[in-house]
């Protein structure tokens, strides 16, 4: 069975020595089928970077934003920390919702939302 322990090795290694042909090689092997033979947080992990691989084939990402990308997808969770998500744009600079969460608490701490003198017309975010 394929570890998500496995793809990372093969992704350390890429961001190590350059090598895009090697990574190719080992990450084909390693993510073939990995739907049938690897444990679901390899198979989430292989999918985050045929995402990012499928993004550098069709020039939306270059090979420096590519080892960025990489380096976030393999990097492990941080336990207890403060992260600020998700931020909303409405049309005006006074219109900015920021929410606060601890997760370990799994509560929101100190959010906010300003939409200046009149009501959104668009909200966006991720």
């Amino acid at each position: 069975m394929i570890s998500a322990d496995q793809i990372r090795k093969a992704v350390e290694d890429f961001l190590a020595d350059s090598d895009a042909n090697k990574f190719a090689l080992q990450f084909a092997s390693l993510s073939h089928d990995i739907h049938k033979n690897g444990d679901s947080d390899a198979i989430e992990l292989a999918r985050k970077i045929q995402s990012r691989l499928a993004d550098v084939s069709a020039k939306l990402m270059g090979p420096s934003d590519l080892k960025v990308a990489l380096r976030e997808d393999i990097a492990p969770p941080i336990s207890g920390a403060y992260i600020r998500s998700p931020r909303f744009y409405t049309g005006s600079s006074a219109n900015l919702a920021t929410l606060s969460l601890v997760p370990n608490w799994g509560q929101a701490e100190g959010s906010s939302v300003r939409f200046a003198n009149r009501p959104p017309s668009l909200v966006y975010g991720s």
